[in-house]
């Protein structure tokens, strides 16, 4: 019996701060090229704050309800097809990529639509890094803009999300932090 040699994985990181439908084009292209993916999730110290309403967990479970069992890079994602993995930011670019390869474990390719990410990642890291193409622009920023205006949002995010920030009440929470 032959023994098969695990593929290293491929990493994509963010903040998903919602995760929305521009991060479900984005590993829509990952699994594309890849079968397992790393998806790192980061300033998991981050919560209850502007920029950062959302918990860890809570972001873990929108990726989650986003991409199991859906067909993505023209496969049906299964739980084996990643793992989803948390990071807290030391707020240091020079050191950064050294931190989240001591978090992870070995990763080969990185995929992102972040030129300061890919810039560190190829510098420091010495990675592959595979852009990331944007379909079309969506900001988790004007996301929570709109949640905290009491705007229409929903039709930037996937269904299984929308359900779980209403469930969360999250668009009065982002009100409640905002003051």
């Amino acid at each position: 019996m032959k023994i098969k040699t695990p593929k290293i994985p491929a990493l994509f990181i963010g903040r998903f701060q919602p995760f929305h439908l521009g991060h479900l084009d984005a590993l829509n292209q990952v699994f594309a090229q890849e079968d397992y993916v790393i998806i790192g999730i980061g300033s998991t110290e981050d919560d209850y704050v502007p920029g950062n309403p959302f918990t860890a967990g809570e972001r873990y479970q929108m990726i989650e309800a986003a991409i199991i069992g859906r067909k993505l890079g023209g496969k049906i994602i299964t739980r084996e097809s990643f793992d989803i993995l948390p990071a807290r930011n030391i707020h240091h670019y020079s050191l950064w990529v050294k931190h989240i390869e001591s978090l992870f474990p070995p990763f080969g390719r990185v995929y992102t639509g972040s030129p300061i990410v890919s810039r560190l990642f190829e510098e420091n890291g010495g990675h592959k890094v595979v852009p990331i193409t944007k379909s079309r622009h969506i900001s988790a920023t004007e996301i929570r803009q709109k949640m905290q205006r009491g705007e229409k949002w929903e039709s930037f995010v996937p269904p299984f999300v929308v359900e779980l920030i209403k469930k969360w009440n999250a668009a009065q929470r982002i009100r409640d932090i905002a003051g």
